[in-house]
């Protein structure tokens, strides 16, 4: 398939029967393994969006009779992202209200008081882990944001090379 944009870009994509509903599965991912290939090493957008590790969810995705929706993932990490904040929120909440129940219940027992701290501790711990969870996810949900649009934009040129190449045998 060849398509020209801005007269200065030609990319084929080529497989022994097209590109479609009948073309196999390890065609299809050796198609993306000539894309990563060809612009592996480039330091370009499309060198960070075709890496060996995006060729190797792809073909696993596809040998598992799987489609590769990278979208679905990118949401699956949102929601994750939101549970883990929602967790911390929860955590903080337990936190706040165990201070204020030491505070009240001053002349509880040491041994009472002692189980309170431990619990205290214990749910800093959780909290602060949760944070760094929390920073974490964002930094890979920014991540996955970039990658998400230049994929989206990857897609989109593919489909009119597609669409192109069917065009073109069809006439």
């Amino acid at each position: 398939m060849t398509k020209q944009v801005n007269k200065t870009i030609t990319v084929v994509i080529e497989a022994p029967c097209g590109i479609n509903a009948q073309t196999s599965k390890s065609e299809e991912i050796d198609i993306l393994a000539a894309i990563t290939d060809r612009v592996r090493g480039t330091q370009t957008y499309l060198d960070s969006l075709f890496t060996d590790e995006l060729l190797q969810f792809f073909a696993g995705k596809v040998k598992d009779d799987f489609c590769p929706n990278i979208m679905a993932e990118y949401y699956a990490e949102i929601e994750n992202n939101r549970n883990e904040h929602d967790a911390l929120l929860r955590a903080k909440g337990e936190i706040d209200s165990l201070k204020r129940e030491k505070e009240l219940n001053a002349q509880y027992d040491s041994r009472k008081t002692m189980e309170q701290d431990n619990a205290i501790t214990k749910l800093n711990i959780t909290v602060s882990d949760l944070r760094a969870a929390l920073s974490e996810e964002r930094e890979q949900s920014r991540l996955n944001a970039i990658e998400r649009d230049t994929l989206a934009e990857t897609v989109k040129n593919l489909k009119v090379m597609l669409f192109d190449l069917q065009n073109k045998h069809a006439a």
